[in-house]
């Protein structure tokens, strides 16, 4: 251990990886996966002109990825300040993940009272109560964007259904049609 890591407290070092470290264990896992199958296979008869190529380069696989597991590769392993930020950004996410969660089971029920409410004085404020809901959704998506920066695009593109949606409800002078389950709760 470096002398940082005398610094670090027991429950600083239980703190998650940051994201780019997780992936860079990802990637080392596949890369000595990869390694470990080639060596298996060393004993298997190759072609003459091969001349221990095969060996060489699945030894160089296998010391690269000793490599990438050093602490100066894992950065965050050093540093419990960008691991706690990355711990309070899953955190977020997984509260943004719940709320959107809720605005969609919540979603059901605005459409039903929409629809119930259709030729009554109440219609044009259930709409927009439906139409609420989907403008609340896109807000959360564009904040999970934010807090899961790797998934960004996607959650962009569902604010943005999210946002068309909304727009559809209220431009329409009557209530739109139900929609598909894929185009109120996007993936």
């Amino acid at each position: 251990m470096s002398q940082s890591d005398d610094k670090i407290s027991d429950a600083e070092r239980h703190l998650p990886l940051t994201p780019l470290d997780e992936a860079l264990l990802a990637r080392v896992q596949s890369l000595s996966e990869i390694a470990e199958a080639v060596l298996r296979n060393v004993g298997r008869p190759y072609p003459a002109t091969d001349r221990g190529a095969v060996l060489r380069d699945a030894l160089y696989v296998a010391r690269l990825a000793e490599q990438l597991v050093d602490s100066a590769a894992l950065a965050s392993l050093a540093d419990p300040e960008a691991r706690r930020a990355a711990q309070d950004q899953r955190v977020k996410a997984d509260r943004l993940r719940r709320k959107i969660q809720a605005l969609k089971n919540a979603n059901t029920a605005a459409r039903n009272a929409c629809y119930e409410a259709l030729g009554t004085e109440a219609a044009d404020e259930k709409r927009a109560a439906w139409a609420g809901n989907h403008l609340t959704q896109a807000r959360a998506y564009d904040r999970l964007a934010d807090a899961e920066a790797p998934l960004g695009t996607e959650h962009k593109r569902a604010a943005a259904t999210q946002r068309s949606l909304a727009h559809d409800i209220l431009d329409n002078k009557t209530t739109p049609a139900p929609t598909t389950d894929t185009q109120e709760h996007p993936a």
